[in-house]
């Protein structure tokens, strides 16, 4: 009786004692699993830090880039806006010159005129004395 009593009693401890072992593992399952669990919303919660940060640089590059078109247009509209400008100073000045060629030969050709017609006079009143 003592054999089977020590024996009800081993039974009963192991019983118990693989009770408390599937509790015990059962707790550290679950442990393990919460402390996956956070771990995975961590890792999530980087990833998306990371990738909130990228969009944030590829937004900044791409206002930058924009901001460069923008600049590299103005400084060509400007440079344009000065070639032709130059342009229509060399063209006013070309005019300007012209004219003046124009105005001198007018202005000899009157001298020329008024240098026949004080010849003509000259000799016309060289011949009135020459007639006299």
């Amino acid at each position: 009786m003592a054999l089977r009593a020590m024996m009800a009693k081993t039974q009963e401890q192991n019983s118990a004692w693989m009770m408390d072992e599937r509790a015990r593992s059962e707790a550290t399952r679950k442990e393990q699993w919460l402390a996956d669990s956070e771990q995975r919303r961590l890792m999530e919660e980087v990833r998306r830090d990371e990738r909130r940060e990228a969009a944030a640089r590829d937004e900044r590059k791409d206002r930058q880039r924009q901001d460069e078109l923008a600049q590299a247009k103005f400084d060509r509209e400007e440079a344009r806006a000065k070639a032709e400008a130059k342009e229509r100073s060399r063209d006013a000045e070309r005019k300007a010159d012209r004219e003046l060629v124009l105005q001198l030969a007018e202005a000899k050709e009157r001298q020329r005129e008024a240098d026949r017609k004080a010849d003509r006079k000259e000799a016309q009143l060289a011949r009135l004395e020459d007639a006299r």
